[in-house]
């Protein structure tokens, strides 16, 4: 918002006069009157609905023709909001976290980067599809997966007891 103030001794009014205002950008008021020593609060409402860029210059202008005109420029980006996973080691952005192969029984990790590559704070929740391929109902996703193991997660009651618990170390 911009603060204007009448700093004369008698009642002005003012305009404020841009040459294309774009549809997403509303000032208000765009006119009125102001009594000595009194302030208006000019508001600018950006309604980001469009990808893209824009600068405007916004002129106000007083009743008075000998009171010289004062300009402000009002320009912004307006981006997606965008979280992209990384490669930890390349920085480089992934599609798919392939664990290759491995023995059963074994316990893989990967580590990547969750990037916002946003201009401003971006919250997030992480959803993982239950149903998805190689997905096991019933698995805690609270804990790390070796502690699901060895708790007798993944829907394995008696590892220990079968003797075929994961390796521990």
């Amino acid at each position: 918002s911009l603060l204007l103030t009448n700093t004369g001794s008698m009642e002005g009014s003012f305009v404020l006069v841009c040459d294309s205002l774009p549809e997403q950008l509303r000032v208000a008021p765009m006119e009125g009157r102001l009594n000595p020593g009194r302030s208006v609060e000019i508001k600018l409402e950006l309604l980001c609905k469009v990808k893209g860029s824009f600068k405007e210059v916004l002129s106000i202008c007083s009743e008075h023709a000998s009171a010289e005109t004062h300009a402000v420029t009002v320009s912004g980006v307006i981006q997606s909001r965008k979280l992209e996973l990384m490669d930890s080691e390349l920085s480089a952005p992934l599609q798919c976290v392939a664990f290759g192969s491995t023995y059963y029984g074994t316990v893989l990790t990967k580590k990547v980067v969750l990037y916002n590559n946003s201009p401003a704070l971006t919250e997030f929740i992480a959803i993982f599809d239950e149903k998805a391929l190689g997905t096991i109902q019933g698995a805690d996703m609270s804990e790390s997966l070796a502690m699901a193991c060895t708790a007798g997660g993944l829907g394995q009651t008696k590892w220990k007891e079968q003797g075929n618990a994961p390796p521990t170390d």
